[in-house]
């Protein structure tokens, strides 16, 4: 407890509700003297003691809370505070305190609310502003988080613990620069604050400086030499640097101290599928489910397919990421199909129509309706590639695997048939809500500047756009705003010479529906386009562009505009 809290504390304890009496007093006064030196046992009885008297006395009640939370007993922490702010509802520190049990019990919901109620009654408390802080990012809330954090660095310059979340959260909202800033002050006020060291080196990583970055986690590593996560945090960048086989070394170090770290378990996964290990990755892929927020688990009836033949019988396959991952594993329906089955698949609404034409044998519905009849039987579409033993040389890649309606294919090829010379459609950007889409996202001005090239009529694909990209270019032509759904996307694409995307569903469904695509790679990429290929395994026709580590998009794109010009149409 810092000198300026002991002084909030003491003005506290004057003012303690319950007995007013002078043995009461006394006996706390001892308590938190014996507390501040470190003597909890003492302190405790001294507590009880106090209790003894007054059962609701609000200060005895938090103390031991404190003590229970330093004991890392956090239910009986919680149930000590409340009691402490039911009978002093203004305790302000109290507040806070119960936050900090919330929140190491994972209840976040309500650890925001203790923090809340801790800054109601004291607006410049800023321990409280920090916490608030650690929780809205945990929840993801990064605008609000950093807020906090800098509410808190305001009131207190040297709050390392709130220079080092502060830098966390701007990384998070692409400040690149003011997180390096603040992480690096936080490190000059204290060179041993190991979370400081992995943020630092987070930011680092961001600008591709891969080598700093992993000298500032080996340096959190020093610091906490048995905390899976943290070797799991050094795990990431080695595998993002490419790494693979130190990564593999650390990941399975974490993993040695807790088996059951789903992060380190999927991380590792993830290296070994990046490397072009499948079989080996695609196992350790099953840790998804593990993974908090990753994805949805759902409870169908009956048992989940474990790759026996099926022998007619009817298997419902459910989506479970995002669009992309279902265009480009959909791909396993038909080989269910030709293995003696038949199947019913869920996916996203706007997919139904266009993976219906895949075969007579696979019934598609939408997501949130009633599943056709099956044999209770059933399987995770991303869990396909390892029931089928997938590897790098078996990957099933006959193209094009999706075909748009040929009435609406044949509707859209009139409709682009007015434009002459070829044609090229452009995705710069991908969902916001994608965990990388800061990097993997472009901009619609680079893509103007870049796309230039006399002759060739450019095509936005984009669906839904930020109010930034409302007015396209001119000479850049509006078909996303008529797509209704994937099927009308499919019959555009069917009829263009090129597409030229960033990691998006609409490149995922360029290479399913047999169009050339160029997609273009942020540093590090995702896993399913494996390092250094300018192929991929998974779409013929697809080329793949990279960014180089730490490399800003124009020197990609001003590349990849060269290569158009290079172009000889057919």
């Amino acid at each position: 407890m810092n000198r300026k809290l002991r002084r909030q504390q003491a003005k506290i304890n004057k003012k303690a509700g319950g007995a007013d009496s002078r043995e009461v007093a006394h006996l706390l006064e001892q308590g938190f003297g014996q507390h501040q030196a470190g003597n909890l046992g003492e302190a405790e009885d001294l507590y009880h003691k106090i209790l003894e008297l007054d059962p609701g006395h609000a200060e005895a009640n938090h103390l031991l809370g404190v003590i229970a939370l330093d004991n890392a007993d956090y239910p009986m922490a919680c149930t000590l505070m409340e009691k402490a702010v039911l009978a002093n509802p203004k305790h302000f520190i109290a507040h806070n305190n119960l936050g900090n049990a919330r929140t190491a019990l994972g209840d976040f919901q309500q650890a925001e609310k203790c923090y809340r109620k801790a800054l109601k009654f004291k607006p410049d408390y800023a321990m409280a502003h920090n916490n608030l802080g650690n929780v809205l990012k945990q929840s993801s809330a990064f605008e609000e988080a950093e807020k906090h954090y800098l509410r808190a660095v305001s009131l207190d310059g040297n709050y390392v613990e709130a220079l080092s979340g502060l830098g966390a959260v701007q990384l998070e909202l692409g400040k690149v620069g003011d997180a390096e800033q603040n992480c690096r002050r936080a490190l000059e006020l204290n060179p041993d604050f190991a979370e400081a060291h992995t943020n630092l080196g987070n930011v680092l990583a961001e600008k591709g400086a891969y080598k700093e970055a992993i000298s500032h986690h080996r340096r959190a590593v020093d610091f906490n030499p048995d905390n899976a996560g943290v070797l799991n945090d050094l795990g990431n960048v080695l595998k993002d640097s490419q790494q693979f086989e130190e990564a593999r070394t650390v990941y399975n170090r974490a993993i040695a101290i807790d088996p059951d770290d789903a992060k380190a378990n999927y991380n590792l996964a993830m290296a070994h599928m990046t490397d072009g290990d499948l079989l080996e990755g695609f196992k350790g892929f099953e840790w998804r489910w593990k993974v908090a927020g990753m994805v949805e688990n759902r409870d169908f009836p009956g048992q989940e397919w474990m790759g026996e033949p099926l022998e007619g019988r009817t298997i419902l396959v459910h989506a479970e990421q995002g669009l992309g991952d279902t265009i480009q594993f959909c791909r396993y329906l038909p080989l269910l199909v030709a293995s003696g089955g038949k199947v019913v698949f869920e996916c996203q609404p706007s997919l139904v129509d266009l993976v219906a034409g895949m075969g007579e044998n696979i019934t598609v519905f939408a997501k949130g309706e009633t599943p056709p009849p099956y044999d209770h039987i059933h399987a995770p579409l991303l869990s396909l590639p390892r029931l089928f033993g997938t590897t790098l040389q078996t990957v099933p890649a006959d193209s094009p695997y999706l075909q748009a309606n040929a009435t609406l294919s044949g509707q859209w090829a009139e409709r682009l048939n007015q434009y002459r010379g070829p044609k090229v459609g452009l995705i710069w950007r991908g969902g916001a809500a994608h965990l990388n889409d800061r990097n993997r996202s472009a901009s619609l001005a680079l893509f103007d500047a870049c796309f230039t090239e006399p002759g060739v009529t450019y095509f936005s694909l984009q669906k839904d756009r930020p109010k930034e990209d409302n007015s396209l270019p001119e000479r850049f032509i509006d078909l996303g705003q008529d797509f209704n759904n994937f099927s009308d996307t499919a019959a555009a694409l069917e009829n263009l010479d090129l597409v030229i995307s960033v990691d998006t569903a609409v490149a995922h469904l360029a290479g399913a529906v047999g169009t050339p695509v160029w997609t273009l790679l942020a540093y590090p990429n995702d896993w399913r386009w494996l390092v250094e290929r300018q192929d991929s395994p998974w779409y013929p026709t697809m080329r793949l562009m990279r960014k180089e580590a730490g490399q800003e998009w124009q020197f990609l794109l001003q590349r990849v505009a060269t290569e158009i010009e290079k172009m000889e149409w057919t």
